[in-house]
């Protein structure tokens, strides 16, 4: 199921190899093998899914997410712990934000005067549901965490949300675990230095290609 091209929406995020992204073999391999597995998951369990349908479950989660619009996400936001509980309740910061490496290296998140229109782009990226929705997710994770727009639980709010919509999507929830975190900040981090998603990317597809395929293994 090759990818040959992306919708309008992704040409206003600052990401400067999707072109690669587009036509690297390897990743074509693993998407072919995300998808073949997915979809023998979908036949194994599709009497599942339609009493979940019936059972109002499926518009019920459908209903939480695409077009995302700014009021679902700060309603999202609201189920989320905060370590401030005021902070839940706050529009997007107005201070700067960083994340410090070492005593000498720290990487400053986006300018809050540019989060607006950042936002603004982001959130065209989640209008409609794309041909293959891990790359969609792959971007808008990446491009969330690098603008950064809350002072708090961001990580959590996009963890939850890209949850939610793989799930939406018949695939599991990605949630980076201890072994795998140390992969999942350095990918990301790359992202933000270099805007480029490719290795943020491949990290997402083995990971959901691995735990579908455990799924496909488990009994129905």
């Amino acid at each position: 199921m090759p990818i040959d091209k992306l919708p309008d929406a992704a040409g206003n995020i600052d990401c400067r190899d999707l072109e690669r992204v587009l036509t690297d073999p390897d990743l074509r391999e693993w998407e072919a093998r995300l998808e073949a597995a997915r979809q023998a998951v979908m036949l194994r369990d599709a009497p599942k899914e339609a009493a979940a349908s019936e059972s109002g479950v499926g518009q019920q989660l459908a209903a939480l997410l695409l077009p995302l619009t700014p009021g679902k996400l700060q309603e999202m936001r609201l189920t989320i712990p905060h370590a401030n509980q005021q902070t839940r309740f706050l529009a997007y910061r107005d201070g700067p934000a960083w994340v410090q490496h070492t005593a000498q290296s720290r990487y400053d998140y986006a300018p809050s005067e540019t989060i607006e229109a950042r936002m603004s782009a982001w959130f065209d990226l989640l209008q409609e549901r794309w041909a293959f929705p891990p790359l969609q997710c792959a971007l808008a994770f990446a491009e969330f965490l690098d603008i950064h727009p809350y002072f708090e639980a961001n990580g959590r709010t996009i963890r939850l949300l890209m949850g939610v919509y793989l799930v939406q999507c018949h695939y599991p929830p990605f949630l980076p675990s201890e072994a795998t975190r140390k992969e999942y900040t350095l990918t990301l981090a790359n992202y933000s230095q270099y805007r480029t998603v490719w290795l943020f990317y491949r990290f997402l597809l083995r990971q959901l290609t691995l735990e579908t395929e455990k799924l496909l293994g488990e009994q129905a």
